[in-house]
């Protein structure tokens, strides 16, 4: 099992245990992909070449969320926080990106 902290708290509050998420991982304020010209180190695409945006990547695909714990008021959590199962692998991309990119899901529907 591995704990994840999304970048937005809310989105922990639209799944339950059980559901299956994609982790999506976009890269921090501070690591927008660009150089020092300003120009996009990975190349463009169309999707994001009038924003300079880079595309998230897919930290972990098709896990099962096994809880999402009630935020600590007390020690001034601020929730976001889902307990997924991963593989070891996963766990690893998982806390790797964890670090510099902003976290998010998606639901996977039947």
């Amino acid at each position: 099992a591995t704990p994840v902290r999304l970048a937005d708290p809310g989105e922990a509050e639209l799944v339950v245990p059980g559901d299956r998420v994609d982790v999506l991982a976009a890269p921090g304020s501070d690591a927008a992909g660009s150089d020092a010209t300003g120009s996009d180190a990975a190349g463009s695409d169309a999707g994001s070449a009038a924003t300079g945006a880079v595309a998230p990547a897919v930290a972990a695909a098709d896990v099962v969320v096994l809880a999402v714990p009630a935020p600590d008021t007390d020690d001034g959590d601020q929730g976001g926080l889902l307990v997924l199962a991963t593989t070891p692998a996963e766990a690893a991309t998982l806390a790797r990106d964890a670090a510099g990119d902003r976290l998010s899901v998606t639901v996977r529907t039947s």
